[in-house]
């Protein structure tokens, strides 16, 4: 299994751009400081060993301070003291995109927990899921076509992220009041949730392009009603196609919640971020293992 570093994940998922990953590792590179220049400013080496440790560096794999005791330039007393001073004072990327202002803490904190979900035991085709065949046809069709009813609705703009395994649902969404969700349960030869969470401005948008109504005569009723169409038409469509392949899949009646429903013991949970223009939705797949 490849381990994604963070900065690629983020902009896998559209969290951020390349432009601001770049930034944030500049200004990342630019505050920390370099275990030689703190053993320098701590008169425990001089420029001209910190030099000589760069050169063996060029030539073998080994961490700077691991040299410096090897060389016997440093103790291991020493080395460690300067690791700790190292790591006190130590900008992570995270902190770095969010004093840019390009993360906030709440999506910051969501996307850790998700990067380091993924990057343990979570790999979809790891999951101990009854009929994986069934469970990964759904999730390729129902993000497709939830793609493709957005894109009728908002414009080509739409981007699918990386989709992320996971064992528990992230904060993100349940702590934000600005979104809500919809649940579409999928029964038969699987038990799934089909879950849609989207800010409610967004929804307003996209609920007035599918009803054909002015934005301003949107009311919260309507709003609601129109993303739960959207939903079971989505759902209904997906149905239809793993019919044709096979599966025995039916929908039931969307029904609409403040937050995600919370994964259980013996579900398994695949979230996809979806980019419009101006915000991000989060699609997930619920599913119950027999």
């Amino acid at each position: 299994m490849e381990v994604q570093f963070f900065g690629e994940f983020l902009v896998d998922r559209w969290m951020i751009t390349q432009t601001q990953l770049h930034e944030g590792l500049q200004l990342q590179n630019y505050r920390n400081i370099k275990f030689g220049q703190l053993a320098v400013e701590r008169k425990q080496l001089t420029w001209d060993q910190v030099e000589r440790i760069h050169d063996i560096q060029r030539v073998r794999d080994v961490y700077f301070a691991d040299l410096a005791v090897c060389e016997r330039l440093l103790t291991a007393y020493e080395a460690r003291q300067i690791l700790m001073l190292q790591r006190a004072s130590h900008l992570y990327l995270g902190e770095a995109l969010l004093e840019l202002g390009y993360l906030s803490e709440d999506i910051l904190d969501r996307e850790l927990a998700i990067y380091h979900e993924e990057n343990q035991q979570i790999f979809p085709d790891e999951l101990c899921v009854s009929r994986m065949g069934i469970w990964r046809d759904m999730i390729h069709t129902g993000v497709d076509l939830t793609k493709k009813f957005l894109i009728r609705l908002t414009g080509p703009a739409v981007k699918v992220g990386k989709g992320v395994c996971m064992t528990r649902d992230t904060k993100a969404v349940e702590e934000n009041k600005e979104f809500f969700s919809v649940v579409v349960g999928l029964r038969g030869d699987l038990v799934a949730n089909y879950v849609l969470s989207l800010p409610w401005s967004e929804a307003r948008e996209v609920a007035s392009k599918f009803l054909k109504q002015d934005i301003n005569d949107m009311t919260k009723a309507k709003v609601e009603e129109a993303t739960k169409n959207i939903c079971a038409l989505a759902c209904d469509h997906m149905a239809r196609e793993l019919k044709n392949n096979g599966a025995n899949i039916m929908t039931e009646s969307p029904i609409l919640l403040p937050t995600p429903p919370r994964s259980s013991e013996g579900t398994e949970t695949i979230c996809f971020p979806i980019r419009l223009s101006h915000s991000v939705l989060d699609l997930r797949f619920m599913v119950y293992r027999a």
